[in-house]
């Protein structure tokens, strides 16, 4: 059994998987509250599903770019479950998560208020571009706050978890996760 951790939706997710497949899911709706709430609501997901922490092969998380308080929960949990169970760590960024989903080019996710976060296309960097500067079209990502209708610009931001996992690398073991968050005027 595998657990799959998305943190960086507006509602985050908890996937029970094994071998390409999902077992079960759960969405969690805990935004402001996460250093609270997460540990506790993945704790009970797993007793719901009769798996304990120990009988886990993987823990994967979404882990860049995130926001300060989230990301840094995310990788000390994971970090803190890797240290006590040893159980091998996987971690993919916002634009793998799309692509395992099947969105394409060009990605895009908000850094502050006024600048968005884009890759261009699978191989480029990340670039950080100013709000005005966004060039109508259609994006693929997750969220936003915002109404672009005015500006033509389309989002296509609900992607396919069991395509997800489908696609999912298997042969992770990291030793540690380090927390990559969204900060101006650098993403580090």
């Amino acid at each position: 059994m595998n657990i799959f951790i998305d943190t960086i939706s507006p509602l985050w997710k908890i996937i029970l998987y094994a071998d390409g497949k999902i077992i079960k899911e759960k969405d969690l709706k805990i935004l402001w509250s996460e250093y609270s709430l997460f540990l506790d609501e993945l704790m009970a997901f797993l007793d719901e599903n009769e798996v304990s922490l120990k009988d886990l092969d993987r823990l994967v998380v979404v882990n860049w770019p995130g926001w300060f308080t989230g990301t840094r929960i995310m990788a000390l949990i994971a970090n803190t479950i890797k240290f006590v169970h040893d159980i091998p760590l996987g971690s993919i960024d916002y634009f793998r998560l799309l692509e395992l989903s099947g969105l394409g080019y060009p990605m895009i996710i908000k850094a502050n208020r006024t600048e968005y976060l884009l890759k261009s296309k699978p191989l480029s960097d990340p670039v950080i571009v100013p709000k005005a500067e966004i060039v109508p079209r259609e994006y693929s990502w997750i969220w936003d706050e915002l109404d672009f209708e005015n500006q033509k610009v389309s989002i296509k931001w609900i992607w396919d978890y069991e395509k997800l996992i489908e696609n999912l690398e298997s042969d992770w073991n990291l030793e540690k996760i380090e927390p990559y968050y969204i900060k101006k005027p650098n993403i580090t």
